[in-house]
């Protein structure tokens, strides 16, 4: 999302620059801006990303309006949502990416509510303050300061000016990374079936709508119906397991690893 040339316009002898590549806050503009296939719409994006007031660019004529909004249509490409960034700069201070194996529950439910919220798009920043944190370097580690919900929202608003395409890259991955662990989450839970049990998983698989960006979910929600099946099923299995006969069943006589912990605790 970035326009290679250099694109100037000059109006009453000022020269207005047209930025090369989009923040956050951009974007987050031009989410709000409705109808950007109308003049007023593209008057409002224009000001946005030249710094030029409406009213002076209404002074343009038609045809070199046209040409100008024409030359920015570049920026209106999504960026590689592949591209990810451990470490970020932002205010002059280097940040770098949580490690989500060991997020806290504070974190967790900090950013739940973010990523549930049908505004999210209006709140990325607030989701990269928390994604995105100062660290000491300990070793070849670096090693993040402790989560403070009020120090990430008192960064937020400078995540704006943060590009695009490094916001895009870091909310995929967050997103991705959910759905991978509600994945691993279901697959583990179905690999606990033994041969020759039969447990219909089709309501479980319906009602885990991952998350992803365009789609309104909670993840702590599908945590919880996930660990609700898991000790269903184990009950069913139980169940199985102690009253039926292996010669009907065809289930090993051993008990698998969840039944044995259950049974020790």
């Amino acid at each position: 999302m970035r326009v290679d040339d250099k694109i100037e316009f000059t109006i009453n002898g000022v020269t207005y620059k047209v930025k090369n590549k989009l923040t956050l806050g951009d974007w987050q503009v031009l989410m709000q801006i409705e109808h950007l296939d109308r003049v007023g719409g593209k008057l409002e994006w224009l000001s946005q990303i030249s710094g030029c007031p409406i009213e002076t660019l209404g002074l343009l004529s038609h045809s070199q309006f046209a040409q100008i909004f024409a030359a920015t249509q570049g920026l209106l490409v999504k960026p590689d949502a592949r591209s990810f960034h451990p470490s970020i700069e932002v205010e002059g201070e280097t940040l770098h990416f949580v490690d989500m194996e060991s997020i806290s529950t504070a974190e967790f439910a900090d950013l739940d509510l973010i990523a549930i919220d049908p505004l999210r798009d209006q709140r990325l920043h607030e989701l990269l303050a928390i994604l995105y944190r100062p660290a000491v370097k300990v070793g070849k580690r670096f090693k993040l300061e402790v989560y403070d919900h009020k120090a990430c929202a008192d960064r937020a608003e400078f995540f704006k000016e943060v590009p695009f395409e490094v916001a895009v890259g870091a909310a995929n991955f967050f997103f991705e990374y959910g759905r991978a662990s509600i994945n691993a989450g279901l697959n583990s839970l179905m690999s606990q079936i033994p041969k020759g049990v039969e447990i219909n998983l089709e309501p479980l698989i319906q009602s885990l709508q991952l998350p992803e960006i365009g789609n309104v979910s909670s993840w702590s929600s599908q945590v919880e119906i996930l660990s609700n099946w898991t000790m269903q099923v184990e009950s069913q299995l139980q169940e199985l397991l102690t009253t039926l006969p292996t010669s009907e069943t065809g289930i090993a006589q051993k008990r698998p690893n969840w039944w044995r912990l259950k049974k020790q605790n």
